[in-house]
């Protein structure tokens, strides 16, 4: 009896399969960061079945297809009341979310998912410009840095992978992986 339970157990793990769930935490408060509460959802990709939950609202939530990202429980976008950076000659890209695209190659710069440089481990916040269209773009908020013309942070605004854009300083690859603290200044110059 107990070799069958065991291969019965056995069998069961080894082809078990589980989807975490979308779950809605109503009763918790935005965190501090939010200074305004929580933003209204609306990427309804992030969610199972493809689309928000009608009572999903400005509620916190444990969504099950970020748990790996996301991995300290409920969380929310904040809700953002302050208006864009009014653009000056200097920053004419703050507050812009844009895509960036090569002109030698033409491809447009996203994630590497699992890829990663030789020699590195493979992750998703490697950056790479192998990407046919727009759409595939990585979508970079511009936020200026002040004192240093046409020189802004980038900040990976992609759901579930929000992070800021920097590089390793071993083999200067560019990645989205660090917090605003550590995001390299990058300034851009018209061609």
């Amino acid at each position: 009896r107990e070799l069958f339970a065991m291969k019965v157990l056995a069998a069961v793990v080894c082809c078990g399969y589980a989807s975490m769930y979308d779950v809605l935490n109503p009763e918790l408060l935005p965190p501090s960061s939010c200074k305004t509460g929580c933003a209204p959802w609306t990427e309804g990709s992030i969610w199972r079945g493809g689309k928000v939950p009608t009572d999903a609202g400005r509620h916190c939530a444990q969504i099950g297809s970020l748990a790996n990202s996301r991995p300290y429980g409920a969380w929310c976008f904040c809700n953002s009341t302050t208006p864009p950076p009014v653009p000056t000659k200097d920053h004419p890209l703050d507050g812009q979310t844009l895509a960036m695209r090569s002109n030698a190659t033409g491809k447009y710069v996203s994630f590497a998912y699992t890829d990663a440089p030789q020699g590195l481990a493979g992750g998703s916040e490697w950056m790479r410009a192998a990407y046919d269209s727009n759409p595939d773009a990585m979508p970079l908020l511009f936020k200026a840095v002040e004192g240093k013309p046409h020189t802004y942070t980038l900040y990976n605004q992609w759901t579930g992978y929000e992070n800021w854009v920097s590089f390793t300083w071993t083999s200067n690859y560019m990645r989205s992986y660090y917090g605003e603290a550590d995001a390299a200044p990058f300034e851009f110059k018209d061609l």
